[in-house]
């Protein structure tokens, strides 16, 4: 009698039952290995995309040196002739810089070009760090905006003190000499020697070897507390007077300060500083 391989009504010998799990093992391995490897590799597309249009670094960060150079031209705290301005660029975005549409050329056949604008609040007070707002706008519509941060040094003239000046000593070669300094948290905050010093006197006490700053300087007192003045009374229609008084404060010429004179020395009076111990008095 003949058997088939198929035929389920005799029993199964262990033997072919161990054939029956490797090959079941084997189906479910092979199904695993398919399916695992097919998810690893990547889609091809069925179109490549174009490439579009990446703005260089190098342009961006031309902008951002044109712009803190104009700035710092017409705040007068840089000359191109004589003085040193070095942008150190920190960091620049990959992403913003990218458009997805390419570049297309106009009517005459020229190449367009993505504009660079660069702005910033260094024309309101000029820092050593700052943040540049960079915008890239491509031809055909699309903007990009992105934050560059810079440190900003300037090497330039300033005055430094040859030794140590008192408040009220006036400010002169005597005792200042340019020296050639390389500047960082000091910007706009020292007195460059391309500045005179006419008339200038010093108002805080400043040490021997230190940069001589803006705050430190002013102009002289035209008027001392408790100094005699010279009154000019002007009354309606033109009626002047001229009378001694007494200045009960200090100022400079264009000040406002109070004073009384010597006919009626219980009342004071508001005047105006117009010269050296020298007031005018509105009546």
């Amino acid at each position: 009698m003949t058997t088939s391989f198929f035929d389920t009504t005799l029993p199964l010998s262990r033997k072919t039952v161990w054939h029956w799990a490797v090959v079941t093992a084997l189906l479910v391995a092979s199904s695993v290995f398919s399916w695992s490897h097919a998810a690893v590799l990547p889609k091809v597309p069925n179109k490549v995309q174009e490439e579009g249009t990446t703005v260089e670094k190098t342009a961006i960060i031309n902008a951002v040196v044109r712009h803190i150079r104009q700035v710092a031209e017409e705040d007068n705290l840089y000359n191109p002739q004589t003085d040193e301005l070095g942008v150190d660029v920190l960091h620049i975005a990959e992403q913003p810089c990218h458009f997805f549409t390419p570049l297309a050329t106009d009517e005459l056949g020229q190449p367009q070009a993505v504009a660079i604008e660069a702005t910033s609040t260094l024309n309101r007070q000029f820092r050593h760090q700052a943040h540049i707002r960079v915008a890239l706008t491509h031809p055909g519509g699309e903007r990009h905006t992105l934050g560059v941060p810079v440190r900003i040094t300037l090497t330039k003239k300033v005055w430094v003190a040859k030794d140590n000046i008192k408040p009220g000593q006036a400010l002169s070669a005597k005792n200042l000499v340019a020296q050639k300094r390389t500047l960082t948290h000091e910007l706009g905050r020292v007195a460059f020697a391309d500045k005179p010093l006419t008339n200038q006197v010093a108002r805080l006490l400043v040490l021997e070897g230190a940069m001589l700053k803006s705050s430190q300087m002013t102009m002289p007192l035209a008027v001392r507390s408790q100094s005699f003045v010279k009154i000019q009374m002007t009354a309606t229609r033109g009626v002047r007077m001229l009378i001694e008084g007494k200045a009960l404060e200090d100022g400079h010429v264009g000040d406002l300060i109070r004073v009384r004179n010597k006919i009626n020395p219980s009342r004071l009076y508001t005047a105006r500083i117009i010269g050296p111990n020298r007031v005018t008095v509105k009546l």
